[in-house]
């Protein structure tokens, strides 16, 4: 959500230096932030969630950052601010609404860089206030900080948009057992805060699966979210044979790739009185780290 902040201190039509805008996101709504040195590869956010987006003159952010040595080798103190001159009800519903969080900040430069502060590990916390002036009134102010310390160099995105960054990228994974030994699989998209279905699968996710009997790797396979659960996988290797994972999973899997059942009753004939864990999980071409990971355990 964007929010235009009108009546700023310093009146500035161009943007010839300084900051364009500053996005801001709870640490706890990131899933994924990969960084490489001083470069962000990817920050991705749970489905549902987005960035709120404050748009201001460029000379009405102000960003410190100071090294501080200390007997670890020292840290960095980062402080962010916006000052808006204007009060109004709108802000300070959302001077209410960031209290008592912990975020992420993306800055955007004239160079078309984002720099990042705050990451999930070390995220900045917020603090907020109004000053009233009644002999002054034109020195009625709001104030947005976010401040914190980390012990990492803060980094940068090349391409960045918070408008459309990490809106339900990655689907859900859910498993439960519908009759004996047939497992239903959903991998739905973002749920809201009651766990209802919001938003469909994303494209572009994959889905693995790993299977193991007593620790063994059996074998593991892939599928393009939305395939054919019957015909789609991509069998990647493991101790049982293309053929076997065939006979055991694929042919043993009815559905599409967003909801299907997978009936367990061949693998258990095959080794019974044995523990065998399912493992599932989703990547997309940005972040190859498993995310929703589930896992079923098994005693056939």
């Amino acid at each position: 959500m964007s929010y235009p902040i009108t009546g700023l201190l310093r009146d500035c039509d161009t943007y010839e230096s300084g900051f364009l805008r500053i996005a801001a996101i709870r640490a706890e709504h990131v899933q994924v932030f990969r960084r490489s040195g001083l470069t962000v590869d990817a920050i991705i956010t749970y489905g549902g969630k987005s960035w709120a987006v404050y748009e201001v003159g460029f000379d009405d952010i102000e960003v410190q950052e100071r090294f501080v040595n200390d007997e670890s080798g020292g840290y960095t103190e980062v402080v962010a601010r916006i000052f808006a001159g204007n009060l109004s009800p709108a802000l300070s519903a959302e001077l209410n609404r960031l209290t008592d969080g912990e975020y992420i900040l993306a800055i955007e430069q004239p160079d078309t860089l984002w720099r990042i502060l705050g990451s999930p590990d070390e995220p900045l916390s917020f603090s907020g206030g109004i000053t009233l002036d009644d002999a002054r009134a034109n020195n009625n102010r709001s104030e947005f900080t976010w401040r914190g310390n980390t012990y990492q160099l803060q980094p940068y995105l090349t391409t960045f948009d918070p408008a459309t960054s990490g809106s339900a990228i990655y689907a859900h994974v859910s498993t439960s057992e519908v009759s004996p030994g047939v497992y239903f699989i959903l991998l739905a998209g973002s749920l809201d805060s009651l766990g209802a279905i919001i938003t469909n699968a994303t494209p572009g996710v994959t889905v693995y699966i790993e299977l193991r009997r007593f620790g063994v790797l059996l074998y593991t396979a892939n599928m393009p979210i939305g395939g054919n659960a019957n015909t789609d996988w991509t069998y990647t290797g493991g101790t049982r044979s293309s053929g076997q994972f065939n006979t055991e999973w694929e042919t043993q899997c009815t559905g599409a790739g967003v909801a299907f059942n997978w009936n367990s009753a061949t693998l258990a004939a095959i080794f019974p009185d044995s523990a065998v864990d399912v493992t599932i999980y989703l990547t997309d071409a940005l972040t190859t780290s498993p995310v929703q990971v589930r896992t079923l355990n098994l005693n056939f």
